[in-house]
C-alpha cells in the first residue's frame, strides 16, 4: 500500500546540492506532523531542517521521497 505523503509548511527555504548528488530541501518546518517522523524527536516544528531528496519542484510546492513541502519563502545563498 502506497503511504500518502503530508504536505508541511516551510519558511526561508534554499535548494541545495547534496555530496550524493540529489538536491535536498532547507528551511524552518511550522506543521511536521508527529507521526511522519521517521523515530520520535527527529523533526522540531520551528527549527531548520534538511529534507530528503528532491523529487520535483513546482514554483512553491517541493515533493521530496518523503514529503510535500509548501514553501511561504525562499531565501538568497548568494
Amino acid at each position: 500500500m502506497e503511504q500518502i505523503k503530508p504536505t508541511v509548511q516551510i519558511k526561508d527555504c534554499l535548494l541545495v546540492d547534496h555530496p550524493s548528488g540529489c538536491q535536498v530541501l532547507t528551511g524552518i518546518v511550522l506543521d511536521y506532523p508527529d507521526e511522519h517522523q521517521g523515530f520520535p524527536g527527529a523533526v522540531t516544528n520551528g527549527r531548520r531542517v534538511r529534507t530528503s531528496a528532491v523529487v520535483s519542484v513546482d514554483g512553491d510546492t517541493v515533493e521530496t521521497l518523503r514529503t510535500i513541502y509548501k514553501v511561504q519563502n525562499w531565501i538568497n545563498n548568494d
